[in-house]
């Protein structure tokens, strides 16, 4: 009997040590394809009036990043110091970029949005595309209805 407790004991013990020695370094964070494709179902469950829900995944130095949902058109906006850099996970979208912001209006420190943008070019997105948008670039998501899009965001900071 206490050779078996020992046994025990020693395996928890090795257990532990294991579970430590592969813990990930400060600031790295991970998720799976999964867990990104799964943020459809929980976002859409917390959508806006402006059919739109967001989920923050961490700050970190230099950037930060979310996933976020849609089910109808967003804002014009304009990052004065972030690059956005949008991976689609599921559904499909076009993104508006360049051309100009209509009804700006700084709604936080280097942060504008307005009621859409006016020119530009047309992106379409769809499952596993990236696209960059650099600071300082109208852009606006469009969600045909019926539709709908979830992706993940890393917002870059730029001096």
């Amino acid at each position: 009997m206490r050779y078996r407790i020992a046994r025990v004991v020693c395996l928890a013990v090795a257990a532990a040590a294991i579970s430590v020695s592969a813990a990930d370094p400060p600031g790295v964070k991970g998720w799976t394809a999964s867990e990104l494709k799964d943020f459809e179902k929980t976002l859409a469950a917390k959508m806006s009036a402006q059919k739109v829900a967001s989920q923050s995944l961490g700050s970190f130095e230099g950037h930060n990043m979310l996933v976020a949902h849609r089910e109808g058109n967003g804002q014009g906006e304009v990052h004065e110091r972030q690059a956005d850099v949008f991976i689609v996970q599921t559904g499909e979208a076009v993104v508006r970029v360049g051309g100009e912001l209509v009804d700006a209006k700084q709604v936080r420190p280097n942060e504008l949005l307005g009621s859409a943008v006016k020119g530009g070019v047309e992106k379409k997105v769809r499952p596993g595309d990236v696209l960059h948008i650099p600071a300082k670039t109208p852009h606006q998501m469009l969600v045909q209805s019926g539709q709908q899009v979830t992706y993940l965001v890393v917002k870059v900071d730029v001096p």
